[in-house]
């Protein structure tokens, strides 16, 4: 996915719609930043901009979905997809918009990788646990990284750190 004629398109595009160039202050991981001192002295309305860029998304080859990050934390916990945006955003640090490429794409950059897609096949990763209080054997449940550091201070017999969200994986515990 050519990430830097996606990003030209889509300025381009937004300036044509609007009439006012310097919309977008950033587009990075996968998600849209705008500028909200350029929209209010061009007085135009944020959920419009959001709608337009949306669409404009929902269009563009490579992209499977696009959401406006606000509509986003009210939809349906059920649709694993929706569930990992959900859990990757942070009002204060978040984009305005997020998007998600098909499948099997990637942002194309001068070097390096990326962290990742919200899909199975690049979120799911086996993890290994050996030592004193380690349950032998394997488990299928599902399990999220924020439970490793509560089954570690479980094994070690402490409390968690503060703001731990995750819980101790059971299975991986002697009883």
């Amino acid at each position: 996915f050519d990430g830097k004629a996606f990003v030209q398109r889509l300025h381009d595009a937004v300036t044509s719609k609007f009439k006012q160039g310097g919309l977008i202050r950033n587009v990075s991981n996968n998600e849209i930043f705008l500028d909200y001192k350029k929209l209010a002295k061009a007085d135009i309305n944020k959920n419009d901009l959001i709608d337009f860029i949306v669409g404009f998304l929902l269009d563009y080859p490579g992209i499977a979905t696009a959401y406006n990050t606000q509509s986003l934390m009210y939809m349906n916990k059920s649709n694993p997809l929706i569930q990992r945006l959900q859990r990757g955003h942070n009002a204060k640090r978040s984009g305005d918009i997020v998007l998600s490429l098909l499948p099997g794409y990637m942002m194309q950059r001068e070097k390096g990788t990326t962290h990742g897609s919200f899909y199975v096949y690049d979120t799911h990763i086996p993890l290994l646990m050996l030592g004193a209080g380690v349950a032998k054997g394997s488990t299928y449940s599902l399990s999220y990284i924020t439970d490793i550091a509560p089954t570690i201070c479980a094994l070690m017999g402490i409390s968690n750190p503060s703001g731990t969200i995750g819980n101790p994986i059971g299975e991986a515990l002697l009883k």
